[in-house]
């Protein structure tokens, strides 16, 4: 049985964008699913408190961000596309919620350890190559967080390359950069130990002599470090906030 979620009355009728953030929320907490269908238009004016032109601008405004869908003659959904959903999420917080996060993260383990393993395979002698020049330029920018973060962010997009899947490219594309800005915050953290110097050498060598159970574990390896740190940056920010 579907329960009917249950909005909060905005005190302030005169900012749609209050209530855009609250079907936004309800979303990343997982009150609301992709396909769900939202309550009629006078069932939400009258849990929210607001007139119909401060409810369609709201409705609007999460349209334009893809967040959810019309279909003519059967009600308002929440869009059935979750990656386009956690991409958009961007436009309502600069970062994602813990729990959002920790499925960014799952995916990634599930695309990008079978990625390095295609790569080990596949990748060219001009893959390889390519590869090397992009840890050598992020060896040498490690105290510019932006461009040790873009160096770390085409290391990984290039294996995907180098696994000539394009669709895997695509989908790591994606998720990459929903964690892109806590990549960069992990560089700018003096306290972090320096240890995915080691890691991605670790990945392309297994890569290079064409090892993919040895690539697979590497990144394995890579993705346990980095993921704890990004969500121990996630909880610090959460509690500053």
């Amino acid at each position: 049985m579907i329960t009917t979620p249950v909005f909060k009355r905005v005190q302030n009728t005169t900012l749609p964008e209050v209530i855009a953030e609250q079907v936004a929320v309800m979303i990343s907490e997982g009150h609301l699913k992709p396909g769900d269908r939202l309550p009629t238009e006078p069932e939400l004016m009258k849990q929210f408190g607001v007139g119909r032109s401060t409810l369609r601008e709201a409705l609007k405004s999460l349209a334009i961000a893809g967040l959810i869908e019309s279909r003519q003659g059967a009600g308002t959904y929440i869009s059935t596309t979750y990656t386009d959903y956690l991409s958009n999420r961007l436009n309502w917080t600069v970062m994602l919620s813990e729990r959002e996060l920790h499925h960014v993260i799952e995916v990634r383990y599930a695309l990008e350890g079978q990625t390095a393993a295609l790569a080990a395979g596949r990748a060219t002698k001009e893959q390889i190559d390519n590869l090397n020049q992009i840890l050598s330029k992020l060896d040498e920018n490690l105290k510019s967080p932006d461009l040790a973060a873009e160096y770390d962010l085409a290391f990984h997009l290039n294996i995907a390359e180098a696994s000539n899947n394009p669709l895997l490219l695509n989908l790591i594309s994606s998720v990459r950069d929903l964690v892109r800005s806590y990549i960069i915050f992990s560089y700018s953290d003096l306290d972090r130990p320096d240890e995915s110097e080691g890691q991605h050498r670790r990945i392309l060598e297994a890569i290079r002599t064409k090892q993919p159970e040895e690539a697979r574990q590497a990144m394995f390896d890579h993705l346990d470090y980095s993921s704890k740190w990004i969500l121990t940056l996630a909880r610090e920010r959460q509690l500053s906030e």
